[in-house]
């Protein structure tokens, strides 16, 4: 990292993987150390999870429970922090300036194309996709798609990813969901919500409890559509 920085290279990314019952508070606060002494300017956190009928499910390591992965993230947030990153998103942390304008389109709900095998995209009020098939895409002269959502970026939707940034909401922009969202809101402040004006963010203990959030929050025709 440090001969890539002395190469020219101004905008360094770590990625760092949460959840192995191996790592202990003591580890995560010494892996933290190390990151932040890295000439990085961003950094992403995950909490691992397994997900089933892959190979990795079929012999999984032993996990962190819930709370123990909540502690971890919570001391992540704490940390990078103090040390100058702002917790732009649920799981990204930056130097200001250095927030990822790639993902950030898709929270922003930005159009996006993509190319290749397998590559989704989210143009013209539409989401489609790219079939899973090397050979087909090679032979092809043009690439071809697969519609996958014909009304994508409903109200739900958009609240949604917004809470996932650091700004999250302005409840202003939805004025037919915006009473209802606030009177379910407000228990969940400040603990897990926080209001400024009309504008709705989430705190890190609301980002450990994102679904449930939503759930508790959104439009129920939103919600079950």
């Amino acid at each position: 990292m440090n001969r890539a920085a002395a190469a020219g290279f101004p905008n360094l990314s770590v990625d760092l993987m949460v959840g192995l019952a191996v790592q202990s508070e003591k580890l995560v606060s010494d892996d933290l150390r190390i990151v932040s002494e890295l000439p990085v300017a961003h950094i992403s956190t995950y909490m691992l999870k397994i997900e089933e009928g892959t190979p990795f499910a079929e012999c999984p390591p032993d996990l962190l429970s819930d709370d123990e992965q909540a502690s971890r993230y919570l001391r992540i947030h704490d940390v990078l922090t103090a040390e100058g990153f702002l917790h732009y998103e649920i799981s990204n942390f930056a130097k200001a300036g250095f927030e990822s304008r790639h993902n950030n389109k898709y929270w922003q709900c930005a159009p996006y194309y993509g190319i290749g095998p397998a590559a989704h995209s989210q143009n013209r009020g539409i989401r489609y996709a790219v079939p899973p098939d090397l050979t087909a895409f090679l032979d092809a002269a043009v690439q071809s798609t697969e519609l996958t959502d014909s009304a994508p970026l409903g109200d739900s939707e958009r609240i949604m990813l917004g809470l996932r940034l650091r700004e999250g909401v302005d409840l202003a922009c939805y004025p037919a969901h915006s009473a209802e969202i606030l009177r379910r809101a407000k228990p969940l402040i400040p603990q897990f919500l926080h209001l400024d004006g009309s504008r709705l963010t989430m705190t890190p203990e609301g980002w450990l409890m994102q679904n449930a959030v939503l759930l508790r929050i959104l439009p129920d025709s939103e919600v079950n559509g």
